[in-house]
């Protein structure tokens, strides 16, 4: 059963002797209509169309192609519907033909799915997955494959990663979960500009919630005999302008072919978004509040520079910039009176990091109050939207501002599944895997007892006990929380895990199932897998500076588990941009 109110795609060979047939490929029946239908239609050839609601007169949107289908010929037919945008794709041979929106939400008929249950002809290798795949996804999926077992494991691992690819979720949060999570956050204690630091981290999105304050003094001269004048002098405060700063931002994993990003369309894989509130202004006197809103006779050009929101972008080197923002020609800044920020408290900003090469990115978002009722501006507050300027220097403050790291290279294995894109400063990266996965849940298993009980693995360690980094749920405080950290395969490095890795499979498992030892079935071959991985500095030619050699396990499994878990973790290694010494952990379900 396809779930046809969220995204999908369902792709077949097909081979038809006519090209004036009204075939359905694949339906699903409701009580009077089928949401979808994938085949050909007399008058318009090709189609890939959606019903509006299961009624008689429901109304018919979608592709309708007007290419015939090819005769007495196999041809790959393909529909791709993203229920994000409402867009609706057919392909032809892995060819985009046409894409339409459709102006309704898709309906879910919760039934059975029916193949070639209108049509004449020949019908292989139906697929349905319930993600919007990509051309270059589907070009993978309708590739003619051997049917020798070695290379169909293989398939079946990178079908599997491209499947994957679809599912990939950012984590993206909105500008109203961050405001829901400050006051989980602070409770009902309404405290102001508490805590420094992101609210919320991951790879591709930070979230910084907090109620501010300005500090409104009242002025006084005072005569000053050195230059025989009077100079003004800030004493007590005699108001506070409260107000809530919300920022968001998000970033994006490009796609395999590079032209956008994974899981969406309009983006850059080297952008930034950054979303920002500013709302909920209170004064303790409501005298204060009117002139603010231009009572008392305050200059109507002073009040609109009452306050002003800044995005502040530092590249090093490599430049990276605002280009485009709600806030017109500005770009980057935003000034207004209150009744303007009352009216629209709400912007966003995009900011591109613009090289090829690796590059990062600093986003430092400042709240600026220019006191409309003094003359001059004088006593102008800054306020960052991002730590807590009350209790560290502005100089160490900017360290800790939200920064991004972003790269072009092409990642996720031999097929470059992820080309580019970008990943916040100081969020964990933890690769998962589940024992339970019929894909390499034998892996998984093998680095659950590398993790737990390292002493009942092989190679064994007659020098102290074995300390096997990487465990995600260990303390960081522990040789066992540690990160592994990443190496590329063209290192010395990576060359003496491999042989380390070698030495012990020959000398405990050197028996295993395989061509050397007998095994026919190439399905029962075993190959050896290691944990540290081979790809990180941790791995079996590690020679820790306290707890010396030997911190690896060895242990021999089925052949097709290996080589699916590889591909996985080359997919974990794209879509995180963990690229050569970036640190990750691992985490086992």
């Amino acid at each position: 059963m396809i779930h046809t109110d969220e995204s999908f795609s369902a792709a077949a060979w097909l081979r038809w002797g006519d090209v004036d047939g009204d075939y359905s490929v694949i339906e699903q029946k409701g009580t009077h209509q089928s949401p979808f239908r994938l085949g050909s239609d007399p008058q318009r050839g090709l189609v890939f169309t959606f019903t509006s609601a299961d009624t008689a007169e429901a109304a018919v949107e979608g592709v309708r192609s007007d290419v015939k289908p090819p005769v007495n010929e196999w041809f790959h037919l393909a529909g791709v519907y993203d229920a994000e945008t409402k867009t609706v794709s057919l392909y032809l041979n892995g060819t985009l033909i046409k894409s339409e929106p459709i102006s309704f939400k898709s309906w879910d008929a919760n039934s059975k799915s029916t193949l070639g249950s209108i049509m004449r002809g020949d019908l292989d290798d139906v697929r349905v997955y319930q993600t919007p795949l990509t051309a270059e996804q589907l070009g993978n999926i309708m590739k003619p494959q051997s049917f020798d077992i070695g290379a169909r494991a293989q398939t079946k691992s990178r079908v599997s990663a491209a499947q994957n690819v679809g599912q990939f979720k950012y984590d993206h949060m909105s500008l109203e979960q961050c405001e829901s999570e400050r006051d989980k956050r602070i409770g009902t204690s309404n405290s102001w500009d508490s805590g420094g630091g992101w609210d919320w981290l991951v790879p591709y999105a930070g979230c910084w919630s907090r109620h501010q304050q300005f500090a409104i003094y009242k002025e006084i001269k005072e005569y000053d005999k050195s230059c025989g004048c009077y100079k003004r002098k800030a004493e007590d405060i005699e108001e506070w302008l409260n107000f809530d700063t919300t920022v968001v931002m998000h970033s994006y994993l490009g796609n395999g072919n590079g032209t956008g990003i994974t899981g969406g369309t309009g983006r850059n894989s080297r952008d930034i978004k950054v979303w920002t509130r500013v709302d909920n202004f209170k004064t303790q006197d409501t005298g204060f509040w009117g002139l603010l809103l231009g009572a008392g006779g305050t200059d109507p050009e002073d009040l609109k520079n009452t306050l002003k929101l800044k995005i502040e972008v530092k590249g090093g080197t490599t430049p990276c910039s605002v280009i485009e923002s709600t806030v017109g020609n500005a770009r980057d800044t935003r000034t207004g009176s209150m009744r303007m920020w009352l009216d629209r408290s709400d912007d966003d900003f995009i900011v591109r990091s613009q090289a090829s090469k690796v590059s990062h990115c600093t986003i430092m978002p400042w709240v600026i109050y220019n006191n409309p009722t003094t003359p001059g501006h004088g006593d102008q507050q800054v306020a960052a939207a991002w730590g807590d300027a009350n209790r560290v220097p502005e100089n160490k403050l900017r360290e800790t501002a939200p920064r991004v790291r972003c790269d072009s290279i092409g990642m996720g294995g031999a097929v470059n599944y992820y080309i580019g894109g970008c990943v916040f400063n100081g969020a964990s990266r933890v690769y998962t895997m589940n024992t339970f996965n019929l894909s390499n849940g034998a892996v998984a298993r093998h680095i659950q007892k590398a993790l737990t009980n390292p002493q009942d693995t092989v190679p064994f360690k007659a020098d102290g006990p074995k300390h096997i980094p990487g465990n995600w749920n260990a303390s960081r405080s522990s040789p066992e929380g540690k990160p592994l950290e990443r190496i590329y395969t063209n290192t010395n490095a990576y060359k003496n895990n491999v042989d380390a890795k070698d030495k012990v499979c020959e000398e405990f498992f050197d028996d295993r199932p395989r061509k050397k030892t007998g095994e026919i079935d190439k399905s029962r071959w075993e190959h050896c897998d290691e944990y540290p991985f081979a790809s990180t500095r941790q791995g079996g030619g590690f020679d820790h500076p306290e707890y010396g050699k030997n911190n690896f396990s060895v242990y021999a499994l089925t052949g097709s588990q290996n080589t699916s878990a590889g591909t996985d973790l080359n997919i974990f290694y794209g879509r995180y941009r963990v690229l050569n010494g970036n640190q990750f952990w691992v985490a086992i379900k």
